[in-house]
């Protein structure tokens, strides 16, 4: 299947290596469930609540356009 990963962390204030571990951990998953990464999509410092997150909307678009099969990431609540 063809997967796209989503990170993102709220917040300067949180570890700077909090995306990068969250995109970590969801390519283990992608490899373990036989998903193909085609691409990583993260937003640093901006609310689940704001919609406008520039990667956020960038995923959206390529959904939309059937780019991927699933989508991955460490949290529902990424993605919200």
């Amino acid at each position: 299947m063809r997967a796209a990963i989503y990170a993102r962390v709220s917040t300067d204030n949180q570890r700077r290596e909090s995306i990068d571990d969250q995109l970590r951990e969801c390519r283990i998953l992608c490899e373990r469930l036989g998903f193909v990464v085609r691409s990583e999509y993260s937003d640093r410092a901006l609310s689940g609540n704001e919609v406008r997150r520039p990667q956020y909307q960038r995923l959206l678009r390529a959904v939309r356009e059937n780019a991927y099969q699933v989508i991955v990431s460490h949290e529902l609540s990424r993605l919200c």
